[in-house]
């Protein structure tokens, strides 16, 4: 695939597999649930859930949203909360307007930062709790019989409804 479609190299992301890209010149309002990999070269304003997947912030893309994510990569621009399962790294092009909650956490010189790191165990754990309250609350206001199961994430409880429609 050409450099043309796919702003800025897939090569020097940190991720591997199946990803969404949301190409430069691209603005999506919403909220982006789901368990793959994400590129973003364009805008996104909403939130972001990818716990299963990566997240990488081309240096053309603005997030206005909280991202939550396996590991987040940032070289553009994000107004949110950025909570990363695993990490999140800001390069020298990135800047985060919020707080960083993650276990481990890099920020490179000439980066923009402003908000409060936190990588303690127990503040991803109030993360993840309150995340899986409302995945709770979502999950009864479904149609009877439709259970979001402890350890199941909104993604999967939503494939799950949608296979057996």
């Amino acid at each position: 695939m050409s450099e043309e479609f796919y702003p800025g190299s897939l090569k020097s992301g940190t991720s591997i597999g199946a990803t969404s890209v949301i190409a430069e010149g691209v603005y999506l309002k919403g909220n982006l649930i789901g368990d793959k990999n994400l590129m973003v070269a364009g805008s996104i304003e909403g939130r972001i859930d990818l716990r299963s997947g990566d997240v990488i912030v081309r240096e053309s893309g603005t997030v206005k949203a909280n991202i939550i994510a396996d590991q987040i990569t940032i070289y553009g621009t994000v107004y949110g909360n950025v909570t990363g399962l695993k990490q999140v790294s800001v390069s020298r092009t990135g800047k985060v307007h919020g707080d960083i909650t993650s276990p481990q956490v890099s920020l490179e010189e000439g980066c923009t930062f402003k908000g409060a790191v936190d990588m303690e165990a127990k503040a991803l754990n109030a993360v993840i709790a309150t995340l899986k309250a409302v995945e709770r609350a979502v999950a009864q206001e479904s149609a009877p019989g439709d259970k979001l199961e402890d350890e199941e994430s909104i993604g999967e409880f939503l494939q799950k409804k949608a296979a057996n429609e």
